[in-house]
C-alpha cells in the first residue's frame, strides 16, 4: 500500500453550551511519523461554530496553532 498524503486533525471545538476548544493529543506524534516516513501531510480542524463570534474564535485558535 502506498500513502500519498495524510490529513492530521489538530483539534476542534466540543459540543454543547461549553464548546471548549481542544487540541488532538496525538497530532505531534502523527507529524513526527509523517516526517520520518517522508509522507506529505496537512491539517484539519473540526469546526463547530454557529455564530460569527464563534467563527472568529475558531479562526484565532487555528492561527495560534499554525504560529507555534
Amino acid at each position: 500500500m502506498h500513502i500519498n498524503y495524510v490529513y492530521i486533525r489538530i483539534g476542534g471545538r466540543g459540543y454543547g453550551e461549553e464548546g471548549n476548544f481542544y487540541t488532538d493529543p496525538d497530532f505531534q506524534k502523527f507529524i513526527d511519523e509523517c516526517e520520518f516516513l517522508g509522507i506529505p501531510y496537512g491539517f484539519y480542524y473540526i469546526d463547530e461554530a454557529i455564530t460569527e463570534e464563534e467563527i472568529d474564535e475558531e479562526v484565532k485558535f487555528i492561527e495560534d496553532f499554525l504560529n507555534k
